[in-house]
């Protein structure tokens, strides 16, 4: 049994929600792909610059339990 290829199907751009047309797998992928635009693209790229998305990853064992550091400064040198 020949299994056929599933078309690409059309999408959602990640910045303003417009469709975006699916491409044929013989086309070139456009360069703002998977964007609408690259005004779209320019955007989603000034949010990243900004820090409004983050990578969230585990953290190591050695950074879960972080002692604070104490001050060695003398109560006088700390007032001043």
């Amino acid at each position: 049994m020949i299994q056929e290829r599933s078309l690409p199907r059309a999408h959602k751009c990640p910045t303003c929600g417009k469709p975006v047309e699916p491409r044929k797998p013989q086309d070139p992928t456009p360069p703002e792909y998977p964007f609408c635009s690259a005004r779209c693209k320019q955007i989603d790229l000034g949010r990243w610059f900004l820090g409004n998305y983050a990578i969230s990853s585990k953290m190591q064992p050695e950074q879960e339990e972080i002692e604070p550091i104490e001050d060695e400064r003398s109560e006088d040198e700390q007032s001043a």
